[in-house]
C-alpha cells in the first residue's frame, strides 16, 4: 500500500510538472474547446459559421491553426532539456515520455473532436458540417502521429535510441517556423484595420476567436515560457493572471448592481455624475451588458 501511495505521488508530481511547462497549450486548448462545444454562447457561435459562403472554410482553417499551435508549442516546450531540477527536465521514466510523447498529439486533435460531436448532436441542417469536422480531425491526427524532426539539435540521446526525443537547443529551421508563426498571428488584425468590413465578412467571430486562441497559444508557451526558461529565467506563465488580478478592480463594469428595479433594467452606479444611482435606459442596458459579457 505503501509503495502504491508513493508511486501515485510520483506520477502526480510529473503530471504537474509537465502540464505547467506546457500550461497555454493544456488550458486554451481544453478550456476552449469545451466552452465552443458545451457553453450555449459557443453553440450559437457554432451556429453562425454554418451560413452559405466561406465562412465554414476559414473557420475550419482557424480551428486547425489553433489546434497545430497547440500540437507545436506543447511538443517544443516539453522536449527540450533546460537547465535547472524541474522534474520534466529531470525525470525519464516511461511515464513522463509517453506523456511527453503522446500530450501534443492529444491536444492536436481535441479541437476538432470535441467540435465534431456538437455538430452531430446539433443535427440538422448543420448535421453535414460534422462530417467535414471529422475529416479534419482526421487530417490533423494523421499529421500529428506522422515521424517530424524538425528540431533537437544535439540530441540528448544518440540516434536510434528507443528513448523519447529531446534536445537541449533548437534547429534553425525551428526558429524560422516558430517566428513565422508569431509574425503570421498578427497579419489577421493588420488586415481587420486595414480593411475591416471586407474582412469580417468572410472571418466571423468565431473564426477570429480560434485564431487568437492558437496565438495565444504561441506567446504563452513560446515567450513567457520558453524563451525565459532558455535564459535560466523563472516562467512567466503565470504574469497574465497577476496582472489580471492586479487590475480587475479598475473594471468598470464592476458598477453593475445585482438588482433590477419594476421595469426591468438594472440600477447604475455610475450613470449619475455624482455618482448617485439612478434608473438606467433600455440602450444604457444593452451597452454594459455587452460589454460585461465581452469581459
Amino acid at each position: 500500500m505503501l509503495t502504491f501511495v508513493r508511486a501515485s505521488g510520483e506520477r502526480l508530481r510529473e503530471t504537474g510538472s509537465i502540464l505547467w511547462r506546457c500550461f497555454y497549450s493544456v488550458t486554451l486548448t481544453i478550456l476552449c474547446s469545451i466552452g465552443l462545444a458545451f457553453i450555449p454562447q459557443g453553440i450559437e457561435s457554432l451556429r453562425l459559421v454554418s451560413q452559405p459562403g466561406w465562412n465554414f472554410p476559414v473557420f475550419a482553417v482557424s480551428v486547425a491553426s489553433w489546434s497545430l499551435a497547440a500540437w507545436y508549442s506543447a511538443r517544443l516546450t516539453l522536449g527540450r532539456i533546460f537547465a535547472g531540477n524541474a522534474i520534466v527536465d529531470c525525470a525519464d521514466t516511461p511515464y513522463v515520455q509517453w506523456l511527453r510523447a503522446w500530450l501534443p498529439r492529444l491536444l492536436g486533435v481535441l479541437p476538432p473532436t470535441l467540435l465534431t460531436v456538437r455538430y452531430q448532436l446539433l443535427g440538422e441542417p448543420v448535421l453535414a458540417l460534422a462530417f467535414a469536422g471529422a475529416a479534419l480531425a482526421l487530417a490533423i491526427g494523421a499529421f500529428v502521429l506522422a515521424p517530424h524532426r524538425w528540431f533537437g539539435s544535439p540530441l540528448s540521446r544518440l540516434p536510434g535510441s528507443e528513448a523519447s526525443l529531446r534536445f537541449v537547443e533548437l534547429q534553425k529551421r525551428t526558429v524560422i517556423t516558430v517566428v513565422t508563426a508569431i509574425l503570421l498571428s498578427f497579419a489577421l488584425p493588420l488586415a481587420i484595420w486595414w480593411k475591416p468590413v471586407e474582412v469580417t465578412s468572410v472571418v466571423t467571430a468565431p473564426a477570429l476567436l480560434c485564431f487568437a486562441f492558437g496565438s495565444w497559444i504561441l506567446f504563452g508557451d513560446l515567450v513567457l515560457t520558453y524563451y525565459f526558461r532558455h535564459f535560466k529565467l523563472p516562467s512567466m506563465a503565470a504574469l497574465p493572471l497577476l496582472l489580471f488580478v492586479l487590475f480587475s478592480s479598475w473594471n468598470d463594469n464592476l458598477d453593475i448592481l445585482p438588482f433590477v428595479n419594476g421595469r426591468g433594467f438594472p440600477l447604475l452606479a455610475s450613470d449619475a455624475p455624482d455618482g448617485s444611482r439612478t434608473e438606467s435606459s433600455p440602450a444604457s442596458y444593452s451597452i454594459r451588458r455587452i460589454s460585461l459579457d465581452l469581459a
